[in-house]
């Protein structure tokens, strides 16, 4: 797109903020960034944690995140480009995710190692990762920069969402 994605406006709000608020609406706090510009997203007042792997791909984000949040027993991970991500939307994979734990799909009383979203195909752009699953994405970080190689590695179930929601904007034609 020539710019930060994460700072676009839309109707006056970055494009980051705009998923945050929706993440805020679907119910996960604290809502952090990871990554970007970290001056201008701390503008936003919310907080924000630097990369731990800066341009190595969204694996070492979903690390990093995991690694700022360490007392949740899992962590939303959204991609700061997708303008019309829904509070349904995000409700539906934590709700997914919530109930594989109960219903123990990786044990008794584990859940999965992620839960994504699914538009008709994976989306890790849209997913809940365990915090137990950290120790193994580290170890395949190194060697593995696909996050859906990684997710499908750490146990990954899948749950339907509308896929219009999940829409990301990579041009400007994309944009609401």
């Amino acid at each position: 797109m020539g710019t930060d994605k994460a700072l676009i406006p839309i109707d006056g709000v970055p494009l980051a903020e705009r998923v945050a608020r929706t993440l805020e609406a679907a119910g996960c706090a604290p809502v952090v960034f990871v990554g970007g510009d970290g001056r201008a997203l701390a503008a936003t007042g919310r907080r924000f944690v630097a990369d731990r792997w800066p341009g190595q791909g969204p694996v070492g984000g979903v690390l990093t995140a995991l690694a700022a949040l360490p007392d949740t027993a899992a962590t939303l991970v959204a991609a700061c480009d997708l303008p019309a991500l829904t509070p349904g939307t995000v409700a539906t994979v934590l709700d997914a995710h919530r109930r594989a734990a109960i219903e123990g799909q990786a044990g008794p009383g584990e859940p999965p190692g992620v839960t994504m979203a699914d538009s008709g195909r994976a989306e890790p752009a849209l997913a809940c990762w365990s915090a137990g699953a950290a120790a193994l994405i580290a170890r395949l970080f190194p060697a593995e920069r696909s996050l859906l190689a990684v997710a499908r590695a750490v146990g990954a179930a899948t749950v339907p969402v509308v896929p219009a929601t999940l829409r990301n904007a990579n041009r400007p034609a994309d944009l609401p």
